[in-house]
């Protein structure tokens, strides 16, 4: 009897140090010599590491999405260091900020500072050549640190003396960015001052001067 051919024997976990074992009934087991199985070629994207699921508009994600190539037998195929890896933003409305496009490293492409800008809630999505990621789980971005007051409603542009403005102002607190600061239920807002006062002085036809006040809103 010759040797035992076996024509589909194969691995499809990539990895160093691999070893085959050969037995049966009543013989000893022989073993092979170490190999080492490669990854296939490349086939899909996948996101490793998360970005965070909440963050600060203008701030760094705290955590860095992470996005591996692989193979159809979902080894990260290591031997790539050329693959241009585009992180996007899928749902949302404003553009996704920072190095959007990284070259892999080991398979892996790494990002380092991307942020947002807009308070709202957000889905990213990353591609390479004809490879898409499923977009990755929401991630909510929340206003920055209270900056300015923005009038949102101006009061009526006529009015009478003592009397309640038809059209009450409102104001809202914005960060940097413009957004508004929807967590912020502690800022106390006084009513609008008059924006400038001036008093003009103008002979009357007595030859006479009369005083008379302007108050711009």
């Amino acid at each position: 009897m010759g040797p035992l051919v076996l024509p589909t024997c194969g691995l499809t976990l990539a990895g160093t140090n691999k070893q085959l074992t050969a037995s049966a009934g009543g013989l000893a087991n022989a073993l092979s010599s170490l190999f080492t199985v490669n990854p296939a070629a490349g086939t899909k994207l996948v996101i490793q590491t998360q970005p965070s699921s909440t963050a600060s508009a203008g701030a760094i994600f705290p955590t860095q999405p992470a996005v591996r190539i692989e193979d159809q037998f979902g080894n990260r195929v290591t031997t790539d260091n050329s693959t241009v890896v585009t992180s996007t933003r899928n749902t949302g409305t404003a553009a996704l900020q920072g190095t959007t496009s990284v070259t892999v490293s080991n398979g892996l492409a790494s990002f380092s500072d991307l942020s947002y800008n807009k308070a709202e809630t957000i889905t990213m999505i990353s591609a390479a050549a004809v490879w898409l990621e499923r977009p990755r789980p929401m991630s909510s971005v929340n206003a920055a640190a209270a900056s300015k007051l923005v009038i949102l409603t101006s009061p009526s542009v006529t009015a009478t003396a003592g009397a309640v403005f038809v059209q009450q102002p409102q104001i809202r607190v914005e960060d940097q960015y413009g957004n508004l600061r929807t967590s912020d239920n502690s800022t106390v807002v006084p009513p609008p001052a008059p924006a400038a006062q001036a008093y003009s002085k103008a002979p009357d036809r007595y030859g006479q001067r009369r005083r008379s006040q302007l108050q711009q809103f």
